[in-house]
């Protein structure tokens, strides 16, 4: 599991590898790549079109429908990836079974579930290439994690989550104006767990789920009125 998301991320620039490597473990590797590079953890097969049509980059904005029928193409190469959700779940089956728990006792996954992740890896194994996506930016948030900025967030169609599930800041990026992030308005408020829960400004008395432990929370309110100093009645 480890071979495979150092080996997916081996293939972004060296910005990303030497910040992600070294402060996240393998889990969050995925999770983090599939947040700026959408195909990152999708199964993908890559080919090129042999003869393609000369006003290829002209069209390129059509719906791809339209001409991309009767062409011939040669495959490049399969991709097998693990999308993160599952890749975290498998993980976390694992690390239970090398790690003791609080009561010093393993706790042994079943048979069933290990021939699937077997399954998982060897297809995995099976691919005959490696592709990322290398339009992609780093910066830091205010935690201090690395915030990974790919196009979907440099063009302002998807917010910047921080994968720090202590901080869970968001932040947004402006299509018109390069290299600034801005924090998303709101409130951040303690979940019981300890993690940050982001709260909307519009919907502050509304239920939110933490990011961390995925638990609904409500905004408590202190009904009590504070007497306002300096104000003289009448």
């Amino acid at each position: 599991m480890e071979a495979v998301a150092y080996r997916q991320l081996s293939t972004y620039n060296e910005q990303i590898r030497s910040q992600l490597s070294k402060e996240w473990n393998p889990s969050r590797i995925i999770r983090t790549l599939a947040l700026f590079d959408e195909l990152s953890d999708q199964t993908a097969e890559f080919s090129i079109a042999v003869d393609p049509p000369a006003d290829l980059t002209e069209r390129l904005g059509d719906e791809p429908n339209s001409w991309v029928q009767g062409l011939e193409f040669l495959v490049i190469g399969n991709a097998y990836r693990i999308p993160w959700k599952q890749f975290g779940r498998v993980y976390s089956t694992l690390g239970s079974f090398l790690h003791l728990d609080k009561t010093a006792n393993n706790l042994y996954p079943k048979l069933e579930k290990l021939e699937k992740v077997f399954a998982i890896l060897d297809q995995v194994a099976d691919s005959t290439l490696i592709a990322g996506l290398n339009n992609i930016a780093a910066t830091e948030c205010q935690c201090g994690s690395t915030l990974v900025i790919g196009p979907i967030h440099q063009r302002g169609e998807s917010q910047i989550n921080c994968a720090n599930k202590a901080c869970n800041a968001v932040y947004t990026a402006n299509p018109n104006v390069p290299n600034v992030i801005s924090p998303v308005p709101g409130q951040m408020l303690t979940c019981p767990c300890g993690a940050n829960v982001p709260f909307e400004r519009t919907r502050m008395l509304g239920v939110h789920i933490c990011p961390s432990c995925h638990m609904p929370v409500r905004a408590r309110i202190n009904k009590q009125a504070v007497k306002a100093g300096g104000i003289s009645p009448g």
